[in-house]
């Protein structure tokens, strides 16, 4: 038999409106893709702290595919300009503040029923400085 060491419930878990929040990365983890045609490349677990309400959470894929998305984060958190190369890593995101695009989308659960999430479509320059976000 399993032994577990149970946890504190999360009281942040808030279900947004649709709409655009300041975010910071909270928690930005690097590991490597498990499975499927990319397994064994890199991926970046990333954690964000959106609106000072909630936390969502975003697996970021560190393939040819996802370039749209890498390119937006970049630009985002200010990280480089087009042609630059630079380090991309959990490291480098931790603490960054960003403007996100927010929807709510329904997804199946194991046990057959429905829930719904938030999920992150789109990333911007944050319109406030992050030393003025209230979290």
């Amino acid at each position: 038999m399993a032994k577990i060491t149970i946890g504190e419930v999360n009281p942040e878990r808030v279900l947004l409106e649709a709409g655009t929040y300041n975010a910071v990365v909270s928690k930005a983890t690097d590991g490597l893709i498990e499975s499927g045609k990319n397994a064994g490349r890199d991926k970046i677990d990333i954690v964000f702290h959106v609106d000072g309400r909630t936390h969502i959470k975003e697996t970021l894929h560190l393939t040819e595919s996802m370039g749209w998305k890498i390119n937006q984060l970049c630009s985002a958190f200010r990280l480089g300009q087009a042609g630059d190369e630079i380090e991309f890593s959990g490291k480098v995101l931790l603490g960054q503040s960003v403007s996100v695009t927010v929807i709510q989308k329904q997804i199946d659960k194991l046990d057959g029923t429905k829930m719904t999430i938030n999920q992150i479509t789109r990333y911007e320059k944050p319109a406030v400085d992050v030393d003025d976000m209230p979290f």
